[in-house]
């Protein structure tokens, strides 16, 4: 006999049915993505084309604005080891 709520092995079963359905976008991506870069890749095809294309699968740069900057205040770190009793 089942020990586990009939609601929650429903609820398993949608989690897996979902985690299926997301592999399977992600493999149609993918395919699709290989398809333009061998398309894009023939000699015989538009530079400006294929320009365009290695613009659109460039990576985005990360700025420095957008990296966080954490700084450690030792003030602070010094009085917490003082507290703990270590040094």
């Amino acid at each position: 006999m089942l020990k586990t709520p009939f609601i929650e092995l429903l609820k398993h079963m949608e989690l897996l049915l979902q985690k299926e359905e997301a592999e399977g976008k992600k493999e149609e991506i993918d395919r699709w993505l290989d398809f333009l870069t061998s398309m894009y890749s023939h000699p015989f095809t538009d530079p400006k084309e294929r320009k365009k294309f290695m613009e659109l699968i460039k990576p985005e740069k990360v700025t420095e604005k957008e990296i966080p900057k954490f700084e450690t205040d030792l003030k602070l770190l010094e009085q917490l080891k003082a507290m703990q009793g270590g040094g």
